[in-house]
């Protein structure tokens, strides 16, 4: 019934995305997908100020557009000519000052027809089904609020629960709410999901087990993988995205993220802007087909990811595994990157530990700061541990401090980073 619905709805409004989720569906090569829209917004793209001056016939023409161009170069960016419902939107801003971007419907009626193809051909569920989402960005939460966002989640078969500051009964009240549901699919923050998670396990409650659990939003990690999956007892698909371009990839299995070249095409490259061969990592670098108004092309989203093969099953190229925020990397006096995830991995089954961060400061200063479990005290033998083999890579020489506090601010977005390099 909701299907039909929004069906109609779709019709009555002018939207598309169940047109461009059939497109999807009926074409039997990608490929051919992507190169027909890659064009289109090339064509496009030579309607505003910022690229008529630069001479672009194919991708690798194009610059690299980064935040900071798109700050400076706002106003050329756009194309000249109207577009029906536009919106506004930013990136995140974990990074620094968030980047405003323009985005009209068509673009937004792709990133809904990506999701559904990945909901319902790979994941093999009506997008529509019964779903619980947890959800921190103070944007989206907001926007549940009013009458339109309640219409909308009823429509979507959703229950919308705000994770932005989730405190211990929050917790257990959203483990009943999952429990009196019995959604078909969870989904969250990989942060948001993992805090949950943690309480079920600690204190063993019995949790509905959903088909799967769709972690979005932040970096799925490895040990934040396993605790949910311990917890729910259900197997855990990232899904990788940006509120720049939307949908990017996602995972069709945990050694293999699935790239949506027919709403976002992919580049990742090395520090000469080459494309990296397979197996090997680099920055990601995004091209939307369909945002016309505002076109977004080899944009520098701040992520590193592995390049992966391309798969045969699903006509698409992959990524092996994002790899984390390119600021979320250390750099040590030799000039070497060192990736976040090794550091990250130093507090693995640390049973002291609830909570940390790893912050470089300068060359020569790493902060951690850690927030207790309860009744826990820090183990100096671990501690010792751990500062030994961040020095093995950072060199002898680094000062490390050690700062035990109550809370670590997430960002505005509601998203904890693990390791931050301010440098």
């Amino acid at each position: 019934m909701r299907t039909q619905i929004l069906k109609l709805a779709a019709e009555v409004t002018g939207k598309r995305f169940f047109n461009n989720y059939t497109e999807i569906m009926s074409t039997n090569n990608n490929k051919q997908l992507t190169s027909k829209y890659l064009h289109l917004i090339f064509e496009n793209s030579k309607q505003n100020q910022f690229y008529k001056s630069k001479n672009v016939n194919k991708l690798s023409d194009y610059p690299i557009l980064t935040k900071d161009i798109i700050r400076k170069e706002y106003l050329p960016l756009y194309v000249s000519k109207q577009y029906p419902d536009i919106v506004k939107n930013t990136s995140g801003g974990s990074t620094g000052e968030p980047v405003l971007i323009y985005q009209d419907r068509n673009y937004i009626d792709w990133s809904y027809a990506t999701t559904m193809y990945y909901l319902q051909d790979i994941r093999k569920v009506n997008a529509f089904c019964k779903k619980v989402i947890l959800w921190g960005s103070e944007k989206d939460i907001f926007r549940q609020m009013n009458l339109k966002g309640k219409i909308y989640n009823f429509l979507n078969n959703q229950i919308f629960l705000n994770s932005f500051m989730m405190d211990y009964d929050t917790i257990k009240k959203y483990i009943s709410i999952i429990n009196r549901q019995k959604p078909i699919f969870l989904k969250g923050y990989a942060g948001s999901l993992y805090e949950v998670a943690k309480v079920i396990n600690k204190e063993n409650i019995q949790v509905y087990s959903p088909r799967f659990i769709y972690s979005s939003a932040e970096e799925l990690k490895d040990f934040m993988r396993k605790e949910i999956e311990d917890a729910f007892h259900s197997s855990v698909y990232d899904f990788y995205g940006s509120r720049e371009v939307s949908a990017i990839a996602a995972e069709v299995n945990t050694n293999e993220y699935l790239a949506f070249s027919f709403d976002n095409f992919v580049e990742i490259l090395d520090d000469n802007n080459e494309e990296v061969a397979p197996g090997e990592e680099g920055r990601v670098i995004i091209t939307n087909l369909h945002n016309n108004y505002f076109p977004i092309i080899r944009y520098e989203i701040g992520d590193a990811a592995i390049k992966g093969e391309f798969n045969k099953e699903y006509n698409l190229p992959t990524l092996k595994k994002i790899t984390g925020r390119t600021t979320d990397h250390f750099k040590t006096e030799e000039g070497k990157i060192i990736h976040g995830e090794y550091f990250t991995h130093l507090f693995y089954f640390r049973e002291w530990v609830d909570l940390f961060q790893i912050v470089q400061n300068s060359i020569a200063n790493i902060t951690i700061f850690v927030v207790l479990n309860d009744g826990k005290e820090p183990n100096e033998k671990d501690k010792e541990d751990i500062d030994s083999k961040i020095k093995m890579v950072m060199g002898e020489n680094i000062i490390i401090d050690w700062k035990f506090v109550s809370s670590i601010p997430k960002t505005k977005q509601g998203k904890h980073r693990y390791t931050m390099s301010n440098i």
